[in-house]
This record gives C-alpha cells, structure tokens and sequence, in this order.
C-alpha cells in the first residue's frame, strides 16, 4: 500500500484525499481508477466541460483544451481556463501558430515546460506568450489524429511524465464516450 504525500492512506480507494490523488498513485506506480472513474462519471453525468475541469485540476497549467484539427485550422470544442472557469473560448486559429502543430504533425504527445529555453520551438509564433505545453492526440475510430487535447500556461511550468499519461488515458475515455453516445 503506498502512501500519499498528505499521509492518507492509496488503498482506501473510496477516500477522497489531499487532491494529489492522481499525482501520488502514478509516482507509486498504480493506476489511478479513481481518477479515471471520477472522469468517466464525470463524462456521463455533465459532459466534456466538467470532465476537463477535472483534468485541469491534475495539472499545474492554467488552461486546459480540446481542438479539432480542420484542415489548416484549429477549432476550440471546448475550453477550460482555472482563473476563470466562466471565459470565452478563444477564436479559431491556423494550426501552424500553435503548439498543436507538433502533435499533429507527429501523431503523438508533445511537451514544452519552459518554451524560452527549448530550442525545439525557438521560431515558434507563440513561444513568447504560451511559455508551456503538453499535448496529446484525439484519434477517430480508425486511429487518425484529428485533434488535441492540451494543457498550457503563460508561464513555464513542469509537466511530469504522469500527466502525459493521465492525458492519454483521458483520450481514450473521450474516444469510448464518443462510441457510446453514437
């Protein structure tokens, strides 16, 4: 049994706990069920919106995203921003002025912590403004990319590698509500 940060004890599984929940599982190794639980309830009972608001709050990014690539642009399906849960979401933009791009363009998960000091997008147009990223595909059912879901900040911020997961295995639940809700 390992134990939470904030002492609470992981094989209490019906406990809620310090809210790292997901952080302290997956530094212990365990799938986080609870978590995903709480997304696929949370899926059910109030749609993306609240499932991404969950999400949002396992990360240290301000923002958290789903895009659906169209063509040449980005189309926002929804957005969640934790300062202020209430804001419009932004305008369409061309993929090519988003970190997108790089999950697009490569079919898998793309991260920047601190875009100043990462020479990856050093002539990126956003590199001033959106300092972090983490992104990972939306699949259709034949296993194409046709979108992200993404978190990203103003500032740099770290992105543990159990975030990618999380954001990963929250893909493949959109993808299985999808299914479901045809």
């Amino acid at each position: 049994i390992a134990t939470h940060w904030c002492g609470a004890d992981s094989g209490n599984r019906g406990s809620r706990c310090c809210g790292e929940r997901l952080r302290c599982e997956y530094n212990a190794g365990m799938m986080p069920t609870d978590l995903l639980d709480e997304l696929r309830i949370a899926l059910a009972e109030g749609g993306v919106p609240a499932a991404i608001a969950i999400l949002n709050s396992r990360t240290a990014c301000r923002f958290t995203s789903m895009y659906r690539f169209d063509r040449d642009l980005l189309r926002t399906l929804t957005f969640y921003d934790r300062a202020n849960p209430t804001a419009i979401p932004p305008d369409d933009i061309p993929v090519e002025a988003s970190y997108c791009v790089y999950v697009r363009d490569s079919g898998r998960p793309f991260h920047v912590e601190n875009s100043l000091s990462d020479m990856r997008v050093e002539l990126h147009p956003k590199r001033l403004e959106i300092q972090s990223y983490v992104g990972v595909p939306l699949e259709d059912d034949n296993g194409l990319s046709v979108g992200t879901l993404c978190h990203f900040d103003f500032h740099p911020v770290p992105i543990p590698e159990e975030t990618v997961r999380l954001m990963e295995d929250f893909a493949k639940l959109l993808k299985e509500h999808s299914a479901r809700k045809r």
